[in-house]
């Protein structure tokens, strides 16, 4: 309905309430497919929660009811100390005997406590120390201890000073190591003056200062405009960083009106090697290469390789002994630094392993097998100390790595794990004793356990089915309007509503194939050695007819309809366990098979839904598309009377004109 309509103005009639009479069949065609509309999706709705429950118990509890291995569980009895005994379906019954020899372990390393070291640190080189002394580029480093000198002699630098000139460039190829800081810092200046590049430049404290001397401009009006910035940037990755100035650049920004702002600072390039003059204890934090042997030398250089497992780890002056350790985790052990008590821990992941730690110094230049062998050899037993792993003359500390043994009717299995699985028995082995005896036998009660719940589980799920299929009807019932709701009640809707929902699948055709189905699986008759067993043979019965096909076990302390029958299942477990497995497996797999044919993917149905969940979505489609066409007729029949009913208004309202004019012309 388009537009805001003013009626009735001439005539006085109320046209809205009499064009809603006029239209009122159509909204009655329209509120109706709505109706029809909101059936059609709680149908969907209540399918789709009953197919959720059809599914958890197709591939949980039938899936389970019909393996057949469940009925041949077994169970371990006796009264056992330092081994747990598990008995599977294949465990022979009988008296079996076992002794704990011996039970695994894995190998445990606590290193020796670390002594002192003095730390080596690596500093931005102050002003005040390289006024005092004759450090030159060869004794510079990075952050990381690595020398710049090669860096800084490869390196270039554009420079942009708005000038337009682009071959402006800072080049310090062909420095010299031997080069001091302060003539680096003059050959740059050296090259920015013959360049005509307006800028000072200077060493502070590990970097290098530049000051734009590039003064502000004042204009005819007074503006004053900053002066010229000049940028430098690394011309390629090499030259990146090596003075603490990115490809990105840095900009120095020329003068302002106040005379400053002309000054910036590039990163820390200059760093030079410190080692504390005081001994410190270790921390996670310490550097394996400030480490020292027994006899004050360093215990590793770098491109020192520590194997683990035979896997390299190769030692830099960067490597830490907490990154150590994570890096010996990563070869296959459990590794930890402890830095609170300077040591390390390790121990392998798997009981009965052993695993090695090796220490290989790099090889000399010219130097002979032999004597690399034996210079290793020393090595590796002082490095290993310098880490508290030496274990050659004090073994305190470490625990050898040791495999299980057990005796298992006379015959004796030794492994690494603590668990044996032999002769379809799982044995823990917990502590060393004296042979034991223990008995294996079928689990009546595991497996009359995993039947009662199965029966809970289906009867549970026929029962839902039943109430839905012969739910009370709910005819003269059909979904509310808005206006119906409102005059009812929040307690009162739901109430009305929830009658409808629940006599959705009333009679319903499906449910009831799936209901007989159901029913007839469970009462089949299974054959075996010429003798016809079913669910009654072992106990398990339907109850009165009013029931409609819910199962009872004969015996169950928890069914009051059956508790005082004799418990037939528990007595077949027992005496008869090859006729309880076939029987139950072949009937829970008829089941199980007719649920997996009917949730198979169809024209009308989605795979593994046990509803037509396609035929619906297409209903309900369609219930919309006639909800639209219906409000479509009904705005178009109201449109038609709106233009009726507004001529209507337009002629009175020229009639009433013409008759105030005429009774003006006769004097009133």
């Amino acid at each position: 309905m388009a537009g805001i309509r003013l009626t009735g103005l001439a005539s006085g009639m109320d046209t809205q309430g009499l064009i809603s009479q006029l239209s009122e069949a159509y909204q009655k065609k329209v509120d109706n497919t709505k109706k029809a509309q909101t059936k059609a999706e709680w149908k969907k709705t209540v399918w789709a929660g009953l197919n959720t429950k059809l599914q958890n118990f197709y591939k949980g509890s039938l899936s389970t009811f019909k393996t057949a291995g469940i009925y041949n569980a077994k169970k371990a009895t006796g009264d056992l100390t330092g081994v747990k005994i598990t008995a599977g379906n294949k465990a022979p019954n009988g008296t079996h005997k076992v002794e704990v020899v011996r039970t695994a372990s894995a190998q445990m390393w606590t290193g020796h406590q670390l002594g002192k070291v003095k730390a080596t640190t690596y500093d931005a080189l102050s002003n005040s120390e390289k006024d005092n002394s004759t450090i030159t580029l060869a004794d510079l480093k990075n952050s990381q201890g690595y020398s710049i000198a090669t860096g800084l002699s490869a390196a270039k630098f554009s420079i942009d000073d708005g000038s337009g000139d682009d071959t402006k460039m800072i080049d310090l190829t062909g420095i010299d190591s031997s080069t001091t800081v302060d003539q680096l810092v003059s050959n740059i200046q050296g090259q920015l003056t013959g360049q005509g590049v307006n800028l000072t430049v200077s060493f502070d404290n590990g970097k290098l200062s530049f000051v734009n001397n590039n003064a502000a401009a004042t204009g005819d009006d007074g503006t004053v405009t900053q002066g010229q910035a000049i940028t430098i940037k690394a011309v390629d990755d090499t030259s990146a960083g090596a003075l603490g100035i990115s490809k990105e650049g840095l900009t120095i920004n020329g003068l302002d009106d106040s005379g400053a702002g002309n000054t910036a600072s590039a990163s820390n390039f200059a760093y030079v090697t410190h080692v504390a003059d005081e001994e410190s204890a270790v921390t996670g934090a310490t550097r394996v290469t400030d480490l020292k042997d027994a006899d004050g030398n360093p215990a590793f250089a770098e491109g020192t390789k520590i194997k683990v497992n035979g896997q390299e780890i190769t030692i830099d002056r960067n490597t830490t002994l907490s990154s150590l350790a994570t890096q010996m985790a990563e070869k296959g052990i459990n590794a930890n630094f402890d830095e609170g008590q300077g040591r390390f821990y390790l121990s392998s992941k798997t009981t009965g392993e052993e695993f090695t730690v090796e220490v290989e110094q790099e090889r000399m230049t010219g130097e002979s097998d032999e004597d690399y062998a034996a210079r290793n050899a020393v090595s590796n037993t002082k490095a290993l100390a310098a880490l508290g792993l030496d274990y050659s003359t004090d073994t305190t500390g470490k625990i050898d790595a040791k495999k299980a043994e057990i005796i298992y009717n006379g015959v004796t299995y030794t492994q690494n794990s603590n668990t044996f699985n032999i002769n379809g028995l799982t044995i823990q082995a917990s502590a060393k004793g004296d042979a034991q005896e223990f008995n294996v036998e079928a689990d009546v009660d595991g497996i009359y356990d995993k039947v009662k719940s199965f029966l809970k589980e289906y009867n549970s799920l026929l029962g839902e089915m039943n109430a839905y299929y012969n739910a009370d009807s709910a005819k003269g019932y059909e979904p509310l309007t808005s206006e119906e709701k409102d005059a009812m009640s929040d307690e009162e809707v739901k109430t009305y509503e929830q009658k409808i929902k629940d006599s959705l699948l009333r009679r319903d055709d499906n449910l009831s194939n799936m209901i007989t189905n159901f029913r007839n699986a469970m009462n089949k008759t299974v054959i075996i050695d010429g003798k016809g067993y079913s669910l009654s043979s072992f106990g398990i019965n339907t109850g009165d007819w009013g029931e409609r096909g819910l199962l009872h076990l004969d015996g169950d302390p928890d069914d009051s309809i059956s508790m005082g029958n004799a418990d037939k299942l528990k007595a077949a477990i027992a005496s008869n366990p090859d006729a309880v497995m076939q029987t139950l497996s072949q009937i829970g797999t008829g089941l199980y098979n007719y649920m997996k044919d009917i949730s198979s993917s169809s024209t009308n149905r989605s795979i593994f839904n046990f509803y037509d969940d396609k035929a619906m979505d297409t209903e309900i489609r369609a219930r919309k598309e006639d909800v639209t066409k219906m409000q479509e007729k009904m705005e178009a029949e109201e449109d038609k009377y709106y233009k009726q009913f507004s001529a209507m208004e337009t002629a009175m309202a020229k009639l009433q004109s013409q008759q105030t004019y005429l009774a003006g012309l006769f004097g009133g």
